[in-house]
């Protein structure tokens, strides 16, 4: 809650964090160099001859409503988190999928036939995996030169959000069909093998990260 006694630039920078979604640190740059303006343009006015609360309510009213910066704020930080989610995507997608492959590629206790139905799920998940990897690249490439290239930034970032989430939903229910679908005695000495309790943590920290970032890339653009 904010006391009645608190500032009119901490009132009103309060209700400006409050109205902006994003990644957490730009936030709080953002809100950072909103304050300091507010403080530099207070203080030119309480040289001026106002008093402090005056001076602060000019530089409040001079830097226009809540909605307004807020507005002004936004784009920026739908842009930070298109880029960070893009990052992800590229790194994380084909990542994940390199993660389970090679040690069955390489071979070991678990190696038995693979059925049909394995063998389509992981090619599938593969070409998405890499394809997702793609689309994240050049969305990294096209947000760092969106403002010279006119892309559309939220409409990009919403994308990214939506596609990646759609990519994560289909890879975890075809990992965990392959997995059903594998012999069970396969699944159990991959599973108890230092390889496979590496990919299994490795991915139980990735999937999550993948996860949160897609989401906020759809949350973060204004309906």
């Amino acid at each position: 809650m904010i006391s009645t006694q608190t500032s009119p630039i901490t009132a009103y920078v309060y209700a400006v964090r409050r109205s902006l979604h994003g990644p957490r640190r730009a936030r709080i740059d953002l809100i950072e160099e909103l304050t300091d303006g507010l403080r530099d343009a207070a203080e030119a006015h309480r040289q001026a001859g106002l008093t402090r609360v005056d001076a602060e309510q000019r530089a409040v009213a001079e830097s226009g409503t809540v909605a307004e910066v807020a507005a002004a704020i936004q784009p920026e930080l739908i842009a930070k988190q298109g880029r960070r989610t893009a990052m992800l995507l590229a790194l994380g997608m084909p990542g994940l999928v390199l993660l389970w492959d090679v040690p069955w590629k390489i071979g070991g206790p678990w190696s038995t036939a693979t059925p049909p139905a394995t063998l389509l799920l992981s090619d599938i998940v593969t070409w998405i995996g890499l394809s997702v990897g793609v689309v994240g690249l050049l969305a990294v490439l096209g947000l760092s030169l969106g403002a010279r290239l006119s892309i559309p930034t939220a409409v990009v970032t919403r994308s990214l959000g939506v596609l990646g989430a759609a990519a994560l939903a289909f890879t975890m229910v075809a990992s965990v069909g392959m997995g059903f679908a594998n012999p069970a005695e396969a699944m159990g000495a991959f599973m108890s093998s230092w390889i496979g309790l590496s990919v299994m943590t490795a991915t139980l920290l990735a999937v999550p990260a993948l996860t949160f970032s897609v989401v906020r890339s759809i949350k973060v653009v204004p309906s």
